[in-house]
Order: structure tokens, then sequence, then C-alpha cells
């Protein structure tokens, strides 16, 4: 995955205070001749702790950039940095912020699934890319449902898009595990 924002900005960049919307600055020398930018809501989570685990909600834009920061320091693809995200088992009591645009806010209840692509969404965006029409969070956990996520309206099938969800599932010998049941990309059956 080649990000198209400058990886310096995406490891040590923060959603609070730099617009990591695809409108945004894509490199670091863009962030400092146009200053900070802060999020409409950084005053309320830094006085009221809106955005903590124990007090409220959690920011899906923020930790959409740390899945980001994550597939870039361990070479991992999105679909696999969301798997350790899902097993980590973050719950907010409130549920999650998200914005689309940096303007408008909406809540996801901690109780969906929702939550997962939206943070994926956000990961795809914070490196600067426009993010897959289906998001390998909503990819089923067999064989039969990543042919069908590769499959082209066309009817052949795109291994770049099969190579996508490799290691989603851990690691079978070096290799990187698509599915948990069926042929795996890894060699095995799972």
């Amino acid at each position: 995955m080649d990000p198209k924002r400058e990886r310096r900005l995406v490891s040590e960049g923060s959603f609070c205070d730099v617009n990591l919307y695809l409108d945004g600055p894509m490199t670091v020398e863009e962030v400092k001749k146009a200053g900070p930018s802060l999020c409409p809501h950084v005053e309320k989570c830094r006085q009221t702790g809106f955005l903590h685990p124990q007090t409220g909600h959690q920011c899906a834009m923020n930790f959409g950039l740390q899945v980001a920061q994550n597939a870039l320091k361990e070479g991992h693809s999105i679909g696999r940095e969301m798997v350790d995200f899902k097993r980590a088992g973050i719950i907010p009591r409130e549920g999650w912020i998200f914005s689309s645009d940096r303007v408008h806010f909406e809540t996801a209840p901690s109780c969906t699934r929702a939550y997962l692509g939206l943070i994926e969404k956000f990961a795809y965006i914070a490196l600067g890319l426009e993010p897959p029409e289906k998001l390998a969070t909503m990819v089923g956990e067999d064989f039969d449902d990543v042919v069908r996520y590769a499959t082209t309206p066309e009817g052949t099938v795109d291994l770049s898009k099969m190579q996508e969800l490799e290691g989603r599932f851990g690691y079978n010998g070096g290799q990187g595990c698509d599915v948990l049941s069926g042929p795996c990309s890894c060699g095995a059956w799972h």
C-alpha cells in the first residue's frame, strides 16, 4: 500500500490539529505553510473529556489514523490492521464520533459493527487514499466471501483485491491468512 499522503505526516500527524481529509494537506511542508487546522471538537475534548473511554465517546478518526500508522509501520494492509483493532475490543460507553468532512459529526453506537467500517474508512483517508467501495471489515471470513469481494463487474477475479485481505487473520508459516474457512492465501485449507 503506497500512501498518497507523505509518510511522515501520517506517522507524526494528529487528527486534532491537522485536516487529514482528502482535501487537506498531503505533505509536512503544506502543513507548515498553512498552519494548524484544529478539529471543531478539540477544545471540548480537552476541557470536558468528551472523547474519553470512561466518560463517553471515542474518536473514530483518531483510531483510523492509528490503524494507518500501524499499517505503515508494520508493512501490513489496512484490512490486516483492522483485525488487530477488532481484537483489542475497544468499546466506549457512549459510542464513536465520526465525520466524513470534519464539519458534520455523528455518533455511531458501540453495539454495531458499523464503527469498524468507519475506522477502516478513515485509515484510508488518513493515507490520502480513496476508501475502497467495499471495506475489508465488511468482507466475510470464508473463501466464497473473498471471491465475491474480488470479483469485478465483468466477472473476472481481481487478484490485487484478494491481496488486500492477506494477513487479516494472522500468519501461517510467514504467509498471510485471508480466510478462516476454506482455501487460504497462506497455502493451507482452514
